[in-house]
């Protein structure tokens, strides 16, 4: 019976938080703000509840831990139900005719890569892979954007210490005329 129970408890407990971990965000335009404030891409998995391949999806792929490490890291995961609530209006504005879609957006809702019906979690990492190469940006990418911002914070840091020595040394001269007064 304990053998049971740690069994139990414990199976749980080791996959919880592996995979791809989808956002619970009832509107949409508050998933392309959070992809805006993230900087990160949204991937979208449109489903629907009698659907085999979705389930098929949600069982043995987006469970993948490899997966999930790479999507939880670099994209604002969301799962859309296409018949109920404002996934009706997803669903036919991105052209969803089958199910499952998976499609790649950014952040002002532009559809970076689509890809339709159960794939295996290597396939689906593959897509991701070529998401990234196209659309985020790239170490050497962020360095370049940087060193501007970098080198006026320099520039602003060597002209503020400048002042400061120069207020010091008419200082120390002022100091010094009042003692030969």
């Amino acid at each position: 019976m304990r053998s049971f129970l740690v069994v139990f408890f414990c199976i749980p407990l080791a996959l919880f938080g592996q995979g791809i971990q989808f956002e619970k965000i009832d509107k949409w335009s508050d998933v392309l703000e959070l992809s805006e404030r993230e900087a990160k891409p949204i991937f979208m998995d449109v489903y629907t509840v009698w659907c085999r391949p979705c389930k098929m999806l949600d069982k043995k792929v987006f469970v993948d831990k490899a997966l999930g490490d790479h999507f939880n890291k670099n994209y604002i995961n969301v799962k859309i139900n296409a018949e109920r609530g404002e996934g009706r209006t997803i669903a036919k504005r991105y052209g969803v005719r089958a199910y499952p879609t998976m499609m790649w957006i950014d952040h002002k809702g532009n559809i970076l890569k689509t890809r339709k019906g159960f794939v295996p979690a290597t396939t689906l990492l593959k897509d991701s892979e070529t998401v990234d190469e196209e659309y985020l940006p790239t170490k050497e990418q962020l360095s370049q954007a940087a060193s501007p911002v970098l080198s006026n914070y320099v520039w602003y840091i060597l002209a503020v210490v400048g002042l400061v020595i120069v207020l010091l040394v008419l200082n120390k001269a002022r100091q010094s005329k009042k003692r030969l007064v």
